[in-house]
Formats: structure tokens, sequence, C-alpha cells
């Protein structure tokens, strides 16, 4: 299985990333933590540059997961809760990975939690977001 590696996410988020991954056939690819630029080197002084790539690195906004399956690439936000701000973020990511990495697939989003929120699902069914959670809200 693959070991899901985030500095970021909580230990019950990982565990629903890596239950809703076991989920998924077919997987050709997985990528996690995918930086997606959204500054340029070519605005920092040369001299700079090494600090520059830090920088961006750092600063740059990152796609929890992605997944490459051989009919569709999913794009996949992991939160403690579905919630719309994840919805928001996943609808960017869409189209900076768009821009930058030009895939040849269809883009699936999905927004993965630990805890469910009735709340937020039609929004994201409104915004054909998929989504998946282990546990219904209390």
């Amino acid at each position: 299985m693959v070991e899901i590696k985030f500095k970021h996410l909580s230990e019950d988020e990982v565990v629903a990333a890596e239950r809703f991954i076991r989920m998924i056939p077919n997987i050709e690819k997985i990528e996690f933590d995918v930086p997606l630029k959204t500054t340029k080197i070519s605005e920092v002084r040369k001299e700079f540059e090494a600090f520059a790539r830090m920088w961006e690195y750092l600063t740059a906004k990152k796609i929890d997961i992605v997944i490459h399956l051989p009919e569709k690439i999913m794009i996949v936000e992991v939160k403690k809760k579905l919630s719309a701000s994840a919805a928001g973020q996943l609808l960017l990511y869409r189209d900076l990975y768009l821009q930058e990495y030009k895939p040849n697939k269809p883009i699936e989003l999905w927004h993965i939690a630990v805890y469910g929120d009735s709340s937020v699902i039609p929004l994201l069914e409104k915004l054909n977001i998929k989504w998946w959670y282990m546990y219904e809200t209390i």
C-alpha cells in the first residue's frame, strides 16, 4: 500500500486518505503535495535564485493528492470535515493544474474528509465535486 506522508495532515485525515485510496482500482501513479506555481523565479534578482526556488516551493499552493488512472486524473483535497472552502480550493487547483501540467486526460475533483457535513453536499454536487467521508458528523 502507498505510504502517505503529510506533515500538514492530522492522523485521522491520513487514515481517511488511505481508506479512500484503497478503494480505487488501477492506480497508475499517485503523487502527494503536488506544488502549483503561482509566482515566477524570474521576478527575483539572479543572486537570490536559490532562495527564490525555496521560497517558491514553500509558498506554492499544493494539491494534497493527485491520482493518475488509465482514464482520468483525480485531484483530491483532504480535510477533517467536508467544507465549502475545500470546494473553492479544488476549483482553483483544477485550473492551476490544467495550466501547469496540461494533462491529456479528464480531471475529476474529490473532497475527502474524516467527518461528513450534509449541508455541504449539495454544493459539492452542484460543482461536480465528488465526495467521500469516514464518519457522519454528530
